[in-house]
């Protein structure tokens, strides 16, 4: 005879054989879901990376990880990020939102002579202010809403950096050689005596080329052959100057520097390519020499036209802005030409500062007829480097790119059973268990 609770067993059982295989058909179909790894968010609040972060890096461990940055890391942060870029290590950075960083940038060359000095370039986009410190510490801060500015410093030589909204480019320069020794051509009288004592008094050693008469001329310093190894730049103060003429077209176009004052370009030798011919004279401003205009307080016959190559560095306040100094090319060298007469009035009759503003007059005039030169960064050259620091993090690491994790649709991974299929199994499983118990069913 059948036991009433046989069916009741017979379905219990069925119900747990099913609920297995369910199951099994759950695991058996492959998920298709996107795999997304998680992602870090590190932030470099200075110019360093943290710790942990560049420990990843050189072993190479690095996850999955997100930059906001808001500072430009410092020289060997993105050296070290540029590593990671190259080794493909999952690494994407972005700028921390109303932050912008400033694109800074500098330059600096030294100036051999006839004081070294050196001249420093800078430029940060919008920035308000710029910070410009050296070896020691800080130098001077100025407001450049144009972001540009330019020094001029006495130092010759060292570290240079400028600083703003704490980001700092810096650059370097060596001390340039330094050529300060000058040859003055000219006639006896106050305009030689007067330009000699000059420019001793700024540094540079002079020598004179004094013509006392047509056959006769007197050399004062030692008698060194005429070449760009040996002297700086050459002074013609007239006409005198012309009786070298080819050792000193030679000269320059190897390399030197030439001043030329109004004498001697009226009366140069032709063909000599860079001295621009002299339009009429112009008179003397009554009263100018002791103002603000000085140069207008002398005579001046400026250039008869001003050649496209030319470059104008000062003008006359008198009717039309005539060209005061301007220079032009020949060549390796330069030659700088003027057309102010009787510069000796200048130092004699001027104010209480004349004999000082007459010196950096001609100092001026030799910085720029003399070359410039520095040494190169030693940034490399293919990136920015440490003078243009956000030029070289876009430079390594392109531009900015948060990370996105990688999805996967076409790589299946395995599903896991719905529990509710092994819940439904086991009860009926334990069920059924039961009532073979309560009937004495083994």
């Amino acid at each position: 005879m059948r036991s009433r609770t046989e069916w009741p067993e017979r379905v219990l059982r069925a119900i747990g054989v099913l609920a297995l295989l369910g199951a099994l058909v759950s695991t058996a179909r492959p998920s298709r879901a996107p795999l997304r790894p998680t992602v870090d968010s590190l932030r470099v609040v200075d110019r360093a990376l943290d710790a942990r972060l560049v420990s990843a890096i050189t072993r190479g461990t690095l996850s999955p990880s997100q930059l906001l940055l808001r500072v430009v890391p410092d020289d060997s942060a993105r050296a070290l990020l540029h590593a990671a870029r190259d080794a493909a290590l999952p690494l994407g950075w972005s700028v921390e939102q109303g932050i912008t960083l400033p694109a800074v940038g500098i330059a600096a060359h030294g100036v051999p002579a006839p004081v070294a000095q050196t001249v420093v370039r800078a430029s940060a986009g919008n920035a308000s202010w710029l910070t410009l410190h050296d070896d020691v510490g800080w130098v001077d801060s100025v407001d450049a809403p144009r972001g540009d500015v330019c020094w001029s410093l006495s130092s010759p030589a060292g570290s240079w950096c400028v600083e703003t909204a704490a980001t700092r480019a810096c650059t370097r320069t060596e001390v340039p050689a330094r050529r300060s020794r000058v040859r003055v051509y000219g006639a006896p009288g106050w305009e030689l005596q007067f330009t000699m004592r000059a420019l001793e008094e700024a540094g540079v050693d002079v020598e004179a080329d004094v013509s006392v008469a047509p056959r006769a001329r007197v050399r004062v310093g030692a008698r060194v052959p005429l070449d760009t190894s040996a002297y700086a730049a050459l002074v013609a103060l007239d006409s005198t100057a012309w009786s070298d003429a080819a050792m000193i077209a030679r000269f320059v176009r190897e390399g030197g520097g030439l001043i030329v004052l109004a004498d001697a370009a009226k009366d140069a030798p032709r063909p000599f390519p860079v001295v621009t011919p002299l339009g009429p004279e112009r008179p003397a401003v009554p009263g100018a020499l002791r103002s603000a205009v000085v140069l207008d307080g002398l005579s001046l016959r400026p250039p008869r036209d001003e050649p496209e190559e030319a470059v104008v560095f000062e003008r006359s306040a008198r009717p039309g802005q005539p060209a005061v100094v301007m220079a032009r090319r020949f060549g390796a060298g330069r030659v700088v030409q003027t057309g102010v007469r009787d510069l000796w009035l200048w130092r004699m009759t001027g104010g209480d500062d004349a004999p000082a503003a007459h010196r950096a007059w001609w100092e001026r005039q030799l910085i720029r007829a003399m070359r410039s030169s520095g040494a190169p960064d030693d940034a490399d050259r293919w990136y920015g480097g440490s003078a243009a620091p956000l030029a070289d993090l876009h430079a390594r690491l392109g531009p900015p790119s948060p990370l996105e994790p990688p999805v996967s649709a076409d790589v299946a991974r395995p599903s896991r059973p719905s529990p509710w299929w092994l819940v439904v199994s086991a009860a009926a499983l334990v069920a059924e268990w039961w009532l073979r118990r309560r009937r004495g069913a083994r």
